[in-house]
């Protein structure tokens, strides 16, 4: 069965060398830090998308959201692609507003970049992203495929798999 790609915008807002991530509160990754994201709405642009779902889900607004990657998040079956996510990711160094966690983040807060693989509990997709961030300095345009089969990466791919079956939603 082929699946048509489902378009999605997240930020990687940076502050004083920390980048805010959220805490999602429903499936996929329930209870995993992520940057903050969602779906892209019919007639949305994808720099309005990422400032709405920022909005909705930490209570900031973004003020110079520029375009940094481009991810391409795709669940295999053998040769059947269970979905496919092309996510836009957006950098942002400025905000106003006041932090707090928002209708689907369970938690909210910013965290040191240079100690952000001890965070712990990070979707796929911000690993990468977050990755590719450090490693690059912050500079140049990037494009990120994170491509699994659902026998090679196990319980996970099962778990979302089995949410997004009960109508799951963005896994970035």
């Amino acid at each position: 069965m082929v699946h048509t790609p489902v378009l999605a915008a997240s930020a990687l807002v940076v502050n004083d060398g920390s980048v805010l991530l959220v805490k999602r509160r429903y499936e996929p990754y329930a209870g995993l830090w992520a940057l903050p994201g969602g779906h892209v709405e019919p007639g949305e642009t994808t720099e309005d998308a990422v400032k709405r779902e920022v909005h909705e889900e930490t209570g900031i607004t973004l003020l110079d959201p520029r375009l940094y990657a481009l991810v391409e998040y795709i669940l295999y079956r053998g040769e059947e692609v269970l979905y496919h996510y092309v996510i836009a990711v957006y950098v942002a160094t400025e905000f106003e507003g006041y932090l707090m966690a928002g209708d689907d983040a369970e938690d909210v807060g910013f965290f040191d970049l240079g100690e952000i693989t001890k965070v712990g509990n990070l979707t796929l997709t911000t690993a990468h992203v977050l990755r590719a961030y450090v490693d690059s300095g912050g500079e140049g345009f990037r494009h990120i495929v994170v491509a699994l089969d659902e026998k090679e990466y196990g319980e996970e791919v099962r778990r979302v798999i089995a949410s997004l079956g009960a109508g799951g939603g963005n896994p970035s």
